[in-house]
């Protein structure tokens, strides 16, 4: 799954509020739900 909009500019929109952490050659996305 990828948080980026339709336009995908490079920022994650809602709800994806999380950050992306380099882990490996791929990249993991922590949603903050809090």
């Amino acid at each position: 799954m990828r948080g980026y909009d339709d336009e995908d500019d490079g920022h994650l929109e809602d709800p994806w509020t999380g950050e992306l952490l380099p882990d490996g050659a791929d990249f993991v996305l922590i949603v903050d739900v809090g």
